[in-house]
């Protein structure tokens, strides 16, 4: 089972079905200069366009892309460089992640609200012992 690399897609290889997913691309260095520098300018381009703060060495090697992420649906050709579909444009989960502010004023947000339910509960019990305090909820429900 392969997962698909961009952050907060969930596309998985044995369960979704009939969705292609491409191999980040490498660095070919066997065929000249040329392509060398096309495959180096493709790479960087995808490592860009998925970039996320979880990107490893070891996803960046051997990590995939599904199709979702593609126009067409599948990656294009290395020599395709006009092709719309060279790199990854679709859905890449950067909306998704929000300022590290946002998130953190959610998980205060969050916390504040949490609290003020605890205390609803136990606020007005505060001088009793636990277990009285667990008797009366069990006899109100």
């Amino acid at each position: 089972m392969v997962l698909c690399a961009i952050f907060g897609c969930g596309t998985r290889s044995g369960r979704d079905k009939g969705n292609n997913m491409a191999r980040i691309p490498s660095v070919i260095t066997s065929r000249g200069e040329e392509v060398r520098k096309l495959s180096e300018e493709r790479r960087n381009k995808w490592i860009s366009a998925i970039s996320s703060e979880d990107l490893t060495d070891n996803i960046l090697n051997h990590g995939r892309v599904c199709g979702k992420h593609f126009i067409s649906g599948k990656m294009a050709k290395l020599w395709n460089r006009y092709d719309p579909n060279w790199v990854p444009t679709q859905d890449l989960g950067h909306q998704n992640c929000g300022s590290v502010e946002k998130l953190q004023a959610d998980l205060e947000v969050a916390t504040k609200r949490d609290e003020r339910a605890r205390g609803r509960v136990t606020g007005k019990f505060t001088h009793l012992p636990v277990c009285v305090i667990r008797n009366l909820l069990i006899r109100k429900l």
